[in-house]
C-alpha cells in the first residue's frame, strides 16, 4: 500500500501526497465554519470512495452498464470522546439490466464489505441501496 504524507503549511493548510499525487486542505475558518473539508468530511469521502469503487469493481456490477452510481454519507458525530458512531449511507445506482434488481442483496453486502468499511469496524453503517433500471 502507497505512504501518504501530510504536511500542515503556514497554519492553513494539509498537503497530502502519495504516488506522485498531491492534494491541499484548508484549514482555515471563516464565520461560516471551515473553509476546506473537515476530517470527518475526509473520512466520509474516503468511505464514498472506496464503497463505490469496491462495488463497481465487483461482480455483478464489474461487466455491467452502470449509468450512474452516487452515494450520500451522513456521519452521527458524539462527543467525549468526539468520533463518528454512524453513518447513514445511502447508494443511488442506476443500470441498463433488469436482471440485476435479483442481485440487490448481493450489492448491498459489497457495498457493507469494502476495506474503509471493514477498517471502520467500530461505527455503524446503515446502508440502504436504490436500484433502478434506466433505459
Amino acid at each position: 500500500m502507497a505512504v501518504v504524507t501530510a504536511e500542515f503549511q503556514d497554519r492553513k493548510q494539509v498537503v497530502f501526497e502519495s504516488r506522485g499525487v498531491s492534494f491541499t486542505n484548508s484549514r482555515e475558518r471563516t464565520d461560516d465554519g471551515p473553509t476546506g473539508f473537515t476530517s470527518s468530511e475526509l473520512m466520509m469521502i474516503s468511505l464514498g470512495n472506496c464503497s463505490l469503487g469496491w462495488l463497481l469493481d465487483h461482480e455483478p456490477l464489474v461487466n455491467a452498464e452502470v449509468v450512474r452510481a452516487t452515494a450520500s454519507l451522513e456521519p452521527l458525530v458524539e462527543p467525549h470522546p468526539t468520533r463518528i458512531v454512524r453513518v447513514a449511507a445511502r447508494y443511488h445506482v442506476e443500470v441498463t439490466d433488469a436482471a440485476l434488481l435479483e442481485q440487490r442483496d448481493s450489492m448491498i453486502e459489497l457495498l457493507r464489505s469494502c476495506p474503509m468499511g471493514n477498517t471502520l469496524s467500530s461505527v455503524e453503517i446503515d446502508v440502504h441501496l436504490d436500484l433502478h433500471v434506466v433505459s
